[in-house]
């Protein structure tokens, strides 16, 4: 696998940064940009499938994990792992199966693995806004998505100022050949719905992930996409050192509407879970 990587900053303490659907590195732009004068050295891959990294034809949650625990390996470790949506779920895998490569995680708006099953099994707050990932998993997804120029993609950021100022990055990497299939297929790969629904709903992510790393739980409460009030109930039960941060007033992307404060409580957690 070769992965198209950004760096920032030469501080003895490593920070790796993880990316959601549909965004690539440059989703932690302007966090990184505010960190750039510490002690971090942060490192913020694109993730495979997305932008110019590779684009193979398997995304098995496990193989996604070998791919980010083979970084941390070169970066240096332990690092602290920074990570949002789906970068997300990648990262509560790393810190329950891989705890030696991490000093510190901090989660942006991302549900544990385990709470977000149980939800899409029995929760029908969660299903009703999940209800996408029932479109993802069908093939016309790709078409649909690519039509007026991503329309459907950018509707997801329409009442953020940020994508308007960034849209030529997420332009340059929906772009790329076969760019909105291979992240798709991170949900065909990963998600199974027998009856096109909900029902019998099972996926690829192991079962039990219980997290012992310090952990920081950055969430917006306004997120459209997550019963934010079952999930944020549910941590404790897989989290033994945890510390939530709330945002009563912002929704899914943390890293975009608040990205000064981000960086604060960022820097604030790493330095005191600094790399051993």
């Amino acid at each position: 696998m070769k992965l198209n990587v950004a760096f920032g900053g030469e501080g003895e303490i490593q920070v790796l940064f993880l990316h959601g659907f549909p965004e690539g590195w440059f989703t932690w732009y302007q966090v990184m940009t505010s960190l750039l004068n510490t002690n971090l050295s942060m490192v913020a891959p694109d993730l495979r499938g997305y932008n110019t990294s590779d684009k193979p034809t398997s995304y098995n949650y496990s193989l996604i994990i070998e791919d980010v625990v083979s970084l941390i390996h070169l970066t240096g470790q332990p690092v602290v792992l920074v990570a949002h949506d789906w970068g997300g779920i990648i990262a509560w895998g790393i810190a329950s199966l891989y705890p030696e490569l991490l000093s510190g995680l901090v989660i942006l708006n991302s549900p544990h693995p385990d709470v977000f099953v149980d939800l899409l099994q029995n929760d029908p707050v969660q299903q009703n806004r999940s209800s996408y990932i029932l479109f993802f998993l069908h093939q016309q997804a790709t078409q649909l998505l690519s039509l007026n120029n991503y329309q459907l993609l950018k509707n997801i950021f329409n009442s953020s100022s940020y994508f308007k100022q960034y849209q030529n990055n997420y332009l340059f990497a929906w772009n790329q050949t076969n760019e909105i299939n291979s992240t798709l297929n991170w949900y065909r790969d990963n998600f199974y719905t027998p009856t096109n629904s909900f029902e019998n709903f099972t996926t690829n992510f192991p079962s039990g992930l219980l997290v012992s790393v310090p952990t920081l739980v950055l969430w917006g409460l306004e997120d459209t996409a997550f019963d934010s009030q079952a999930v944020l109930k549910a941590l404790p039960n897989y989290v033994a050192n945890l510390t939530l941060h709330t945002f009563p007033s912002n929704g899914h992307f943390l890293q975009h509407e608040q990205p000064v404060q981000v960086a604060n409580l960022i820097y604030q957690f790493a330095i005191t879970h600094p790399t051993n």
